[in-house]
């Protein structure tokens, strides 16, 4: 191929050939995640009856033509006269092939001039298009046919530029199309549709959907949905077919995507989401499990008392509601439960003291265990857990389900020693002593915080967070027919509303500071309370507890007009003038956690009295000492903890002199043996199923209000079948990630001059400088590229510069220095003294 020898498999593609030797070879029909049909101009499917653009119907007319694909991969085979299909020219011994001929290039530009008929093109022969905002136009061309708001993305602009556009190309006449924008998610705009079918067919042939055809009429390709509407097209909303669109007709309705899976990249731990909803919609269990537990502790506990901020990120949110990831999850916990067969290192002999058993702990352990170091939890309680198990009531998270975790991590060899307080200098430093390498600090925020309020020395004041701590141990009050009022709008004060009213309270009211849509608790556990009949009073402080001959009789409120300030700083401002009273038996106040850090070093403190760390490293000013979790932020919750423990283990392993890497085991990424079986079974095909878009989220079932009296779990698990269900409602979004991208024309460089640089956009993105050698010296994202070019202009040693606009500057920026570190070994190689 032009010269070089490239060796293929009998029968494979000249296009592939040409791929997989990196000769690019310009097309548009043709995708690396879309069959070829070798040996044949036939495409599949073949045309259908009618499709529908904007809710339009229109109809194929009977014709022997057969579509041509865009004919620009035109090659030429030495003995050969007439030219070829690259995309369907099979490979073959021998064969002595040139891709890049002046009469190619006449060619290439001829079938190019066909296209842009059909697309609008001025922007691409503007000598200001590289500048231009395309949102006003100084030569006053008309709206439609100007380019459109994909223009610098455009993978048609990109080709034409590469191929040429002829000075005789015919100007674009616009279709008058209608456009469809009534359907979730994406945008179909088919006045800009080149016919290269790409949508059709990874429809169709990859996915089995068959939302969109395509027709032949007045001699021409157009394509559509096959009902007036995506929804009724039965489509899954995959949004594969946007992905290998390489125009701007099939558009992202929102600017939501950035190549990530949204529900994975909203997870604190990056569960694999997608492929354990996957397999649980396959019926196999064992692998959903091995995807949820495989690199990721205590996820039985997680599967009850998540805030799922997946759920939040799920793209099905823009359908109806978001699929149940976390009900899903616990569906398939319970089914086996947490991963028993991984193997652990053998211990590496560094030692390793954790102090507090909480998430953050023990993520901290299990990670750090899984790379061989010999791991000791320490608990002043007399049972590991911390607030798994002290803050958390039992009818959100059993203990059968906690001890099911816990002993998954003894079992992997960590040893946990609780009644043990490691709670004076002495005792934190003499753990070096004995020979611990490295200690981390976790002991969370098990404290509940406390203000200055009249009546709160009443015995029958308590405090949230150690109610619920004291309930835990075995305490049992007798709130029978007794007024609870419970001050605080946060998880906690959700949790001792529900208690209280489990001890007999007959009437619980939650009086808070915010707002209703300000209340700092999750959702799902304020719609619990009301549902049990507890009233909410938002907007209300506290000014005093009231008693009567000794006993609480009730409590003052005045009212709070707001909570934050313009900075959103925490700065309530109360209206002395307006009040309320209730009348209580029991006050409880829920306001807030905090750390009990009294007994560290001082060295270890900071001015505010949490844990001083670095950041970065996570290290206190003692070296070897760490900390994370509650114990040096603000409360959060327990996946976020988890994320902070296995950050630290690896600030923790990269101390010790390991990479600092956590090794994925019997991970759901990478290629582990149970993933390639998954795999070979599940091949990217979804198949057609008629009502996806209108299928309703399934409910949690949940324990009937009347046998609510104790501490049995209220929400109960979904049955196989309404798992099965909702396993199916997935829109399997992750499938649109792993398209491989397809094979762009090579990059255009501009000479690094004052004429070029002030061509440049004033745009964000990533500019690239470039040496004589062509080697790229630095990768910079910036808001600004034509500011950042200009900041370097005049330097040494650069001769060249290419630039990419992208709103996620820093994101791709990081993104390509990361494809440079994997194809040269090293990150550009800066002139400090020439560049900076």
């Amino acid at each position: 191929m032009n010269g070089k020898q490239v060796q293929a498999s009998a029968g494979t593609s000249l296009l592939e050939v040409a791929w997989q030797a990196n000769i690019y070879i310009p097309q548009l029909c043709a995708h690396p995640a879309i069959p070829f049909s070798i040996g044949s101009t036939k495409v599949s499917p073949p045309p259908t009856e009618s499709i529908f653009i904007g809710g339009q119907q229109f109809y194929h007319e009977r014709v022997s033509k057969e579509y041509e694909g865009c004919g620009l991969c035109l090659i030429s085979i030495e003995g050969r006269e007439e030219f070829f299909h690259a995309c369907t020219t099979p490979s073959a011994e021998g064969m002595k092939i040139w891709t890049d001929t002046p009469a190619l290039r006449r060619e290439r530009q001829k079938r190019l001039s066909s296209i842009l008929t059909n697309h609008p093109h001025a922007c691409l022969t503007c000598a200001q298009n590289r500048g231009c905002s395309l949102t006003q136009c100084s030569s006053n061309v008309p709206i439609g046919e100007r380019c459109c708001p994909v223009f610098q993305e455009c993978e048609l602009r990109k080709v034409a530029e590469y191929v040429g556009i002829p000075p005789d190309a015919p100007r674009y006449i616009p279709k008058g199309l209608p456009a469809a924008d009534d359907d979730p998610l994406i945008l179909m705009d088919f006045n800009l549709c080149i016919s290269c079918l790409r949508c059709v067919r990874i429809c169709v042939d990859v996915r089995g959907v068959g939302a969109l055809g395509y027709i032949f009429q007045d001699g021409k390709v157009l394509v559509g949905s096959r009902a007036p509407t995506l929804r009724e097209s039965a489509c899954r909303f995959c949004l594969s077919c946007v992905e290998v669109c390489p125009t701007g007709a099939l558009r992202d309705k929102k600017s939501y995507y950035t190549r990530k899976v949204p529900c994975q990249s909203a997870c604190p731990v990056g569960m694999d989401v997608p492929n354990y909803i996957r397999a649980i919609a396959l019926r196999d269990y064992p692998t959903s499990i091995r995807y949820i537990s495989g690199n990721i502790p205590l996820t039985s506990c997680l599967s009850r008392v998540c805030h799922h901020p997946c759920e939040s990120a799920c793209l099905r949110n823009e359908l109806d509601e978001a699929v149940a990831i976390c009900g899903l999850k616990r569906f398939a916990l319970d089914q086996t439960g947490w991963l028993s067969d991984f193997t652990p290192p053998s211990e590496n002999g560094k030692k390793i003291a954790i102090i507090g058993s909480g998430p953050a702990g023990l993520s901290a352990g299990y990670y750090l265990r899984k790379k061989g170091y010999d791991v000791t939890v320490f608990e002043k309680e007399p049972s590991a857990g911390g607030m798994l198990r002290m803050g958390i009531p039992r009818f959100r998270l059993p203990e059968e389900i906690l001890q099911k975790d816990l002993s998954g991590l003894q079992n992997m060899g960590i040893k946990i020693r609780a009644g043990v307080a490691i709670d004076n200098p002495a005792s934190l430093l003499g753990l070096k002593e004995q020979g611990y390498q490295a200690i981390f600090i976790a002991t969370g925020a098990g404290l509940a915080k406390k203000i200055p309020l009249p009546g709160v020395e009443n015995e029958e004041v308590f405090w949230g967070l150690d109610f619920l701590k004291n309930v835990a141990a075995g305490f049992s009050p007798d709130f029978r027919g007794k007024k609870v009022v419970v001050i605080g709008g946060g998880n906690v004060a959700m949790d001792v509303a529900l208690t209280a009213r489990r001890f007999g309270a007959s009437s619980v009211n939650i009086v808070c500071l915010e707002r209703r849509d300000e209340m700092p608790a999750f959702e799902k556990e304020i719609e619990n309370a009301i549902e049990e009949g507890i009233v909410l009073h938002p907007n209300w402080g506290p000014r005093q507890i009231l008693c009567a001959s000794g006993r609480v009789s009730g409590v003052e409120f005045i009212l709070c007009t707001r909570v934050f300030d313009e900075e959103k700083r925490f700065n309530p401002s109360l209206d002395e003038s307006t009040t309320m009273t209730l009348p209580a038996d029991v006050v409880i106040l829920a306001i807030g956690q905090a750390q009990d850090l009294s007994h560290f070093p001082k060295p270890v403190l900071n001015t505010v009295g949490k844990v001083s760390v670095d950041p970065a490293s996570m290290q206190t000013p003692i070296p070897g000492i760490f900390a994370g979790g509650e114990a040096v932020k603000s409360p959060s919750s327990v996946v976020e903890a988890i994320a902070d423990g296995k950050k630290a283990a690896e600030a923790i392993d990269l101390f010790l002199g390991g990479d600092g890497i956590l090794q994925d085991g019997l991970e759901s990424a990478g290629e582990s043996r149970f993933n390639r079986d998954f795999q070979k079974v599940f091949k990217g095909w979804l198949g057609k199923q008629e009502g996806f878009a209108q299928r309703q989220r399934e409910n949690m079932p949940v324990l009937p209000l009347n046998r609510r009296q104790g501490f049995d779990e209220i929400a109960l698990g979904f049955t196989e079948e309404m798992a099965l269900r909702e396993a199916t409602r997935c829109l399997q979004c992750d499938l649109r990630v792993s398209i491989p991208p397809v094979p762009l024309p090579p990059p255009k460089f501009f000479p690094f001059n004052d004429e070029s640089i002030r061509l440049a956009p004033e745009m964000e993105g990533v500019i690239q400088l470039l040496n004589e050698k062509m080697e790229v010296v630095l990768i910079k994202g910036t808001p600004n590229i034509n500011t950042a070019l200009r900041e370097h202009s005049g330097k040494k040693g650069v001769k060249f510069f290419l630039f990419e606009l992208h709103p996620m500057f820093t994101q791709r920026e990081s993104e390509l220095l990361q494809e440079h570190l994997k194809k040269y070994g090293t990150l550009p190689q800066e002139d400090l003294e020439d560049l900076f």
